[in-house]
């Protein structure tokens, strides 16, 4: 279970149209077009490259959470105790990656080897979060033999994420006072199986999608309101009153204030609502309590 999955129940779902969708218009050309069709491993590699990004620029990081990438590392090696071939392979791009990131941090250049070390860690992380045989998506999506010829999907991967990145706007992810690397909710993550956030700037909660249509769908929107109320549920301690998606490919960004959303006392019961049908889920929850949003 995880948030996308507590969400895409339908009784939530219908829960969730009480707070209509924007009727907006979303009309920017679309600037870089996809070069392949691994859309989950450019969209999760370009979420780290973004996350580096941030990190670079801004000096007062909050919160800078634990890769899922190095859950996922620490947990293949006991999975490939025994496997010495593949063990010697994720520790060496794993070891590869980090001396990569650590070379960003001081020099702010997005170098191909950069790139290519974010595609490994995005196959970690939806080793996580899909169940997905890491070996399988290793050699056929990612890793294959011919990733240095100039037409490889790998070579166009690379080139898709210098493209999505060069593109990043960076006034909107500069923090005027502290940003969030994929915070979490506290215990309000744990009761739908874990979720975390994107990234957190200043108070506004953004979402990153890697589209190549540029609409706002009730699905996106449920995202963004599912994690507002698990922060609610944790008492706001990001103190978040914007919600907000940046869209790569085109390089828009659509930001919404929550009061426009809703107003505090219908988030309250919202969140007390969302509580009760955790604990139908059985899933771990909270004890009961009165949810109060402060400010």
């Amino acid at each position: 279970m995880s948030l996308l999955s507590f969400l895409d129940d339908y009784e939530v779902k219908q829960k969730m149209k009480e707070f209509p969708c924007p009727k907006i218009s979303l009309t920017e050309n679309i600037k870089i077009e996809p070069q392949t069709k691994d859309y989950g491993i450019v969209g999760t590699a370009f979420d780290y490259l973004c996350r580096f990004y941030v990190e670079y620029i801004n000096k007062n990081i909050g919160e800078n959470r634990e890769w899922v990438a190095t859950v996922a590392f620490n947990r293949l090696k006991k999975v490939y105790s025994r496997n010495q071939e593949y063990l010697l392979l994720i520790t060496e791009e794993y070891a590869k990656a980090i001396h990569n990131y650590n070379l960003f941090k001081c020099n702010g250049i997005y170098t191909d080897d950069l790139v290519k070390s974010s595609l490994f860690l995005a196959v970690l992380d939806l080793y996580i979060r899909t169940g997905r045989d890491f070996i399988y998506v290793y050699r056929n999506f990612v890793f294959i033999d011919s990733f240095l010829h100039e037409n490889s999907e790998f070579s166009k991967n690379i080139n898709d994420l210098k493209k999505l990145i060069s593109h990043v706007p960076k006034k909107i992810f500069t923090a005027k006072k502290i940003a969030y690397l994929n915070p979490t909710f506290g215990k309000a993550s744990n009761m739908v199986g874990g979720a975390d956030a994107d990234i957190i700037i200043d108070r506004t909660l953004i979402d990153i999608k890697v589209t190549k249509n540029l609409k706002l769908t009730r699905e996106y929107y449920n995202q963004l309101l599912g994690y507002y109320i698990l922060s609610i549920i944790n008492g706001n301690q990001h103190k978040v009153n914007h919600i907000a998606i940046y869209f790569a490919r085109h390089g828009y960004f659509w930001k919404i204030p929550i009061s426009q959303v809703g107003t505090k006392k219908k988030f309250e019961i919202l969140a007390e609502w969302v509580l009760k049908m955790a604990k139908e889920f059985n899933l771990q929850s909270l004890p009961p309590r009165i949810i109060t949003i402060g400010r």
